[in-house]
């Protein structure tokens, strides 16, 4: 299953709310970037890394879409592995998500 045409636009529009706060200043960017990907019913935040001619992906958070709950899974990124995020497990919406990136009260993320 996939996202409908309304939540890819909410997932792609709301993503300014992190990029706005965590991004690099334009200066590193050519070196380093903040970088928002959906996929399926998934939305993945990661860092993409430029090593000499190579681009690296560097994975930070996800959302995963559980339709059966109408909710938003949060997980985070560390040593190979996902975990879920255990302070707040479930966003009512993306954009909640990205907040919830945004502001990392618990420094989890970055």
């Amino acid at each position: 299953m996939i996202l409908n045409q309304f939540q890819l636009r909410e997932a792609r529009e709301s993503a300014q709310i992190l990029l706005h706060k965590r991004r690099p200043p334009l200066q590193e960017r050519n070196r380093r970037d903040l970088c928002v990907r959906v996929q399926g019913t998934m939305v993945h935040v990661y860092w993409q890394r430029r090593i000499g001619n190579r681009t690296k992906e560097i994975p930070k958070a996800r959302a995963t879409f559980i339709k059966s709950k109408m909710l938003w899974k949060v997980s985070w990124y560390r040593s190979n592995k996902w975990y879920g995020y255990q302070r707040c497990k479930w966003v009512p919406d993306v954009r909640s998500f990205y907040r919830l990136l945004a502001e990392d009260p618990f420094r989890t993320f970055w």
